[in-house]
């Protein structure tokens, strides 16, 4: 129920598959941008304006660490149109969301690797995450990068990749992917969100 992706084969990813999927994803982001500034401006204008007021661009790197380490369905996008609203600079946004989504992956790892001999977790792993599960394990590292820069579950694939023992540094540096995809997504919602 995570994503598509996971309850499929995870190990026959279709190249073209995954690149109409983010094809489809930059168009729909340019889309949201634009829609959630010409639908609701004001309102995300008060809400960013007071967020930022009560705490800082701390507001920015918490929203993002909850999205991008938690293993449900949440996705750091409306973090971004937030900051849009509180008139933080593009740059700020960018560079602030991209270092905390960098540092989310370690996170879920190590989050992975404390509860991976729980038997609940277990149960997940050879249950309904085993798609994906085996798609980390069977290419690793790889895994990760795919899940940091394509539209697939970043946060639950390095919890998985702790829960089954990939490397700690190996998950650091795919996670450094993080950076392109952050500034791509939050750069296209920046361009709807001017043009509305």
């Amino acid at each position: 129920m995570y994503h598509p992706l996971m309850l499929s084969s995870m190990a026959e990813i279709s190249t073209k598959k995954q690149t109409l999927r983010l094809l489809v994803t930059l168009v729909l982001l340019v889309a949201l941008g634009g829609a959630c500034g010409f639908l609701f401006r004001g309102q995300i204008e008060t809400l960013g304006s007071w967020l930022i007021s009560q705490l800082g661009i701390w507001g920015l790197v918490i929203g993002t660490l909850i999205t991008d380490t938690s293993p449900l369905p949440l996705t750091s996008e409306p973090i971004a149109i937030i900051g849009f609203g509180a008139k933080i600079p593009l740059w700020t946004i960018i560079c602030t969301m991209s270092v905390t989504s960098h540092l989310a992956g370690p996170i879920g790892y190590l989050c992975g690797q404390s509860i991976r001999n729980f038997s609940f977790v277990q149960k997940l792993l050879q249950g309904r995450l085993k798609p994906l599960c085996e798609f980390v394990q069977k290419n690793g590292v790889a895994a990760v990068a795919m899940g940091a820069l394509l539209p697939l579950p970043y946060a639950l694939t390095t919890w998985i990749a702790g829960a089954v023992g990939i490397g700690f540094w190996y998950t650091f540096l795919a996670s450094t992917l993080r950076w392109v995809k952050t500034a791509m997504y939050v750069y296209l919602l920046s361009l709807g969100w001017m043009m509305s």
